[in-house]
């Protein structure tokens, strides 16, 4: 084990504070040998590039002292997707960095951090302890239809998210169905993904790869109940719409990104004025770019 250290800048008047997380460094051959028997799934012991992705978008601190346009903006899209005093759910918190964070930072005070490995677990624990969380719940919940309910936990929350858990396709379904499950009507869930399932044998990885599962994202979330997230827009912020959406469509005829429910890393140099400035020390946001990684914001029909 390794101790991650997420440094968190002061912001809007909230003060610079850090997050520790013991955590698997990387997996071993061994752990990938023990993982291809069936013997264990160590994945959830470490920290992935879509939760550092998560943290960016969604638990770094917006300037609000001075904010541009597209700052109000985004800031306006988080108090959609986090409102005050709602019930929020993770689902395959891992080592429970994200969700910590998020308790530690004041986006949400009511949070529930799940997972089906009982590793992960004790590991969340203790580093909730660590970091002085008492207050974050730790549930165990394996994904399919009506697990969810068996544990008192159908319809409970306004916002489920997941953070760069599709490492196989034949999950996603088990996933969507869940968090389906777990939020209440128009609820949000939040899908931070990097591609890594594989579609079929001999697809060559790189655009038209994240392209093609990405669609197949989409197509299985329509199928479970969900659809794009419409994010809020007033009068004062519709250049700043405009320029936002138009920033993450990039001109490719994207459709799912214009409307602004598949949000890109390039948009993390419109809403942070601070340069290069990433919270995590190996994964920057070009990395980020680089690797196909997207937040996808669904809303329960």
């Amino acid at each position: 084990m390794e101790k991650v250290r997420i440094d968190f800048p002061p912001a809007g008047g909230v003060p610079s504070n850090a997050v520790v997380i013991q955590c698997l460094s990387e997996l071993t051959p061994f752990d990938a040998y023990e993982m291809a028997c069936g013997k264990s799934d160590p994945t959830g012991l470490c920290v992935w590039l879509g939760g550092f992705l998560c943290l960016e978008l969604l638990v770094r601190k917006v300037e609000e002292d001075n904010p541009t346009g597209v700052q109000s903006y985004w800031s306006a899209i988080r108090r959609q997707l986090f409102p005050p005093g709602c019930k929020v759910l993770e689902l395959g918190a891992g080592a429970g960095l994200v969700g910590i964070a998020m308790s530690i930072r004041g986006v949400c005070s009511d949070i529930t951090l799940t997972d089906c490995n009982d590793e992960a677990l004790k590991l969340i624990k203790l580093n909730c302890q660590s970091n002085g969380c008492p207050e974050v719940k730790i549930e165990r919940l394996e994904w399919g239809e009506g697990n969810a309910s068996k544990l008192g936990l159908g319809g409970s929350f306004e916002t489920v998210y997941a953070t760069d858990v599709l490492y196989d396709l034949d999950s996603l379904e088990p996933l969507l169905a869940t968090a389906s499950e777990l939020l209440e009507e128009r609820g949000h869930f939040i899908l931070s993904h990097v591609p890594r399932a594989s579609i079929d044998e001999g697809h060559p990885v790189g655009s038209d790869y994240w392209c093609s599962l990405e669609s197949i994202i989409l197509q299985k979330a329509s199928k479970t109940g969900f659809e794009p997230a419409s994010f809020p827009v007033c009068a004062e912020l519709k250049s700043a719409r405009e320029m936002f959406l138009a920033e993450m469509s990039n001109g490719s005829g994207d459709s799912a990104s214009a409307s602004g429910m598949i949000l890109r890393p390039d948009i993390l140099f419109l809403v942070n004025q601070s340069g290069t400035d990433c919270l995590s020390q190996k994964h920057t946001w070009a990395r980020m770019q680089e690797a196909g990684a997207a937040v996808f914001v669904f809303v329960k029909i």
